[in-house]
């Protein structure tokens, strides 16, 4: 330093303190990516409702962060449209859990894992999921979402979601109700009649029937090779609706492992139905198949 008093030259003689931080990332499903170089997940979505990335430090902390809830020793498969609390070191997840459908107080992981600076000292930071309804018989929604205030009817709750000047980082469009899910983050905690959300996330339902199975996938066929079918049990929802189509595809497992060898499709053929059956006519021969991504079912057809 010189008589200006601004420094010329600047020596880093220690590290500097590890960055530690709580944060929300929201999956949108989108590809991640395996670093080879230093072992680590990539996965790209939205860090605090700012779309972005994060690098998960190993396998291990990626299958942990699927853990339903803090300290749970039950996982799920990877799922667009999640939202996940995740412990952060120098942008780095070192482990994390989903966030609840009951939601509850956002807390910091860990006394040296605050909250990250998206949210402000000395405030309470709450979740919400809702599932937005329409009724049943009318078809008509339940839910509202006026300007910028959405209304929970079944929990007779107001959220506040104002995109304008930042107040409300939005993820997602906010549409229809009864056809959309959302997480609200907001400010304001207990029983107050009106949240303010500071970030609020929107998609849209997967369609009826097809969202929740209730067992795991069965592949039947008959003896002849002309009549195969795969049977897929629905959700236990009973909303799957006459016409809905259901596509489901499916890998053969060869000598290179398994292989995608087509997507096939079936109808439902009436209201509240718990199955469907998928034509595989002509196409299947005998092997072992699953529907990827996730393995849902193992099943030899001979």
């Amino acid at each position: 330093m010189n008589g200006d008093n601004v420094a010329d030259y600047v020596y880093v003689i220690a590290p500097t303190t590890t960055s530690k931080v709580t944060s929300l990332f929201y999956f949108d499903g989108q590809q991640g990516a395996y670093t080879l170089s230093d072992g680590t997940w990539v996965v790209k979505g939205y860090v605090d409702g700012v779309a972005g990335e994060v690098k998960f430090a190993n396998y291990d902390a990626l299958q942990n962060t699927l853990r339903d809830a803090y300290q749970s020793n039950i996982k799920h498969a990877p799922a667009a449209n999640k939202l996940y609390v995740v412990k952060l070191e120098d942008g780095v997840v070192m482990d994390g859990h989903m966030v609840s459908a009951t939601g509850g107080e956002m807390v910091a992981y860990a006394p040296d894992y605050p909250l990250s600076a998206a949210y402000e000292s000395g405030k309470s930071y709450y979740v919400d999921f809702v599932s937005g309804e329409k009724n049943a018989t009318t078809g008509a929604n339940v839910d509202t979402f006026n300007g910028s205030l959405y209304y929970d009817a079944s929990a007779g709750q107001y959220y506040s979601v104002i995109t304008e000047g930042g107040v409300t980082k939005m993820v997602g469009t906010m549409g229809n109700p009864g056809d959309q899910e959302y997480y609200f983050v907001y400010v304001t905690g207990g029983a107050a009649e009106n949240r303010l959300c500071v970030q609020a996330y929107a998609y849209d339902k997967v369609k009826s029937g097809v969202d929740v199975p209730r067992t795991p996938l069965l592949l039947s066929a008959l003896p002849s090779t002309l009549t195969r079918t795969g049977t897929v049990s629905l959700n236990d929802k009973n909303d799957a609706k006459k016409g809905d189509v259901y596509s489901v595809t499916l890998e053969q497992l060869r000598d290179n492992g398994y292989v995608t060898v087509g997507t096939f499709s079936g109808t439902v053929v009436s209201d509240g139905a718990t199955s469907v059956t998928i034509d595989l006519c002509g196409v299947i021969g005998a092997g072992t198949y699953k529907a990827p991504p996730v393995p849902l079912f193992d099943h030899v057809v001979r």
